[in-house]
């Protein structure tokens, strides 16, 4: 079984999104409520990921706590170890 990479596709103040295989990763902060980029970019992905593997794409979607950060280098090893199970 091959590792799948994680490629960050934006990384804002409001948003994080990246994708790893079939799987389409958002992390969204305080003050996306007022900005619709994260649904954009998500959206670009998601499009994109569904084209190219002509299948189902999944979507986790974390809303982290107040003045929440991009994922850590931890969370994001989680994320990779897990990602075929989510």
């Amino acid at each position: 079984m091959t590792p799948m990479s994680l490629e960050v596709e934006e990384s804002t103040a409001h948003h994080w999104v990246a994708w790893a295989g079939d799987l389409v990763i958002l992390f969204v902060y305080e003050g996306s409520h007022d900005d619709a980029g994260h649904i954009v970019a998500a959206a670009r992905v998601i499009e994109r990921l569904h084209r190219k593997l002509r299948a189902p794409v999944r979507l986790l979607f974390v809303v982290p706590a107040m003045l929440g950060q991009a994922p850590t280098a931890h969370v994001r090893a989680a994320i990779m170890e897990n990602g075929r199970r989510l």
